[in-house]
């Protein structure tokens, strides 16, 4: 063995590179497409989640400012009324923004799930290529 030169064993890696790549390139390109498609996907759906949420936190920014003026236009009117509608229009209030928060945090604790859910499902197909390739000695 120490009688072939370099250059015969690059040319014999050359041969073993072509090798490897008839057998497996095609499988390579298409775990490669599959993966450049999946980050291209999470990236698409992490922007419109992202988009979803802003337009849901400004409409219901609106919502909550709207009903926050009418129930002070309300209040001011009813002012000669008593203590009492007084603190129940504001406990009415109160609902409303609760839920509009609860709305808003489970749409956020949503979106977190699903991106999760395609940041593991992504790290998963990434793990498969690496497993794949270190199997195929790339």
């Amino acid at each position: 063995m120490s009688d072939i030169t370099k250059e015969e064993m690059r040319e014999k890696l050359a041969n073993i590179e072509q090798i490897r790549d008839i057998i497996f390139g095609s499988n390579i390109r298409e775990f490669n497409n599959r993966f450049e498609k999946m980050e291209s996907d999470l990236s698409r759906l992490q922007q419109e989640f992202h988009d979803y949420a802003q337009q849901l936190k400004s409409v219901f920014s609106t919502d909550i400012r709207a009903t926050n003026e009418a129930f002070d236009k309300k209040f001011k009117s009813l002012s000669t009324e008593s203590k009492e509608e007084a603190t129940e229009l504001r406990q009415h209030l109160e609902r409303i923004n609760r839920k509009f928060s609860n709305s808003i945090e489970s749409l956020d604790q949503s979106l977190d799930t699903q991106t999760n859910l395609l940041r593991d499902e992504f790290n998963q197909t990434s793990k498969l290529e690496i497993g794949c390739k270190k199997t195929l000695g790339i």
